[in-house]
Order: structure tokens, then sequence, then C-alpha cells
């Protein structure tokens, strides 16, 4: 079984730096990119969706203390579409 697609949500460049590190030497899965907010996370699983990513993002690790991550998610006026 392939290794998961992880998106990573953080605004701290150190703390994004630092999970990346943990996911490796816990070798689970692979880091596919890092956004610093919760609009550009969206924007990353839809392209992911609309071009067909082959595997697709499995899991999206995002700060919680991240306010922009939670309100822009939640606000979103455009649906997205999970598939498993």
């Amino acid at each position: 079984m392939p290794d998961p697609k992880i998106l990573l949500v953080d605004d701290s460049p150190g703390d994004a730096h630092l999970a990346m590190i943990a996911l490796r030497m816990a070798k689970f899965g692979q880091v596919v990119d890092h956004v610093i907010d919760g609009l550009e996370a969206l924007e990353r699983l839809r392209a992911d969706v609309v071009t067909g990513a082959s595997p697709k993002i499995s899991l999206v690790l995002a700060d919680i203390n991240m306010p922009s991550a939670l309100t822009q998610t939640r606000d979103s006026t455009r649906p997205l579409t999970v598939r498993f």
C-alpha cells in the first residue's frame, strides 16, 4: 500500500518543519504540500480533485489554533466533494 499523501496546514514555518521531521522519522506518509491558511488548503484539495491526481491527498493535518483555517473552511461558498 502506498504512503498516504498529506497536506500540512500551518501558519508557522517552524512548527510545519517540525511536523515534517516527525512524519519523516515515523515513516508515515509523504507531505505533498505545506500551505499557510485554510483558503489555500481548500484550493489545493480542489485542485487535486480537478486534476485527478493519483493518489489523492488522504490526510490533512491542520493547526487548530489557526483561526483562519477554521473560518475560511467553514465560510467557503464552494463545496468540496470528497470521495472514498
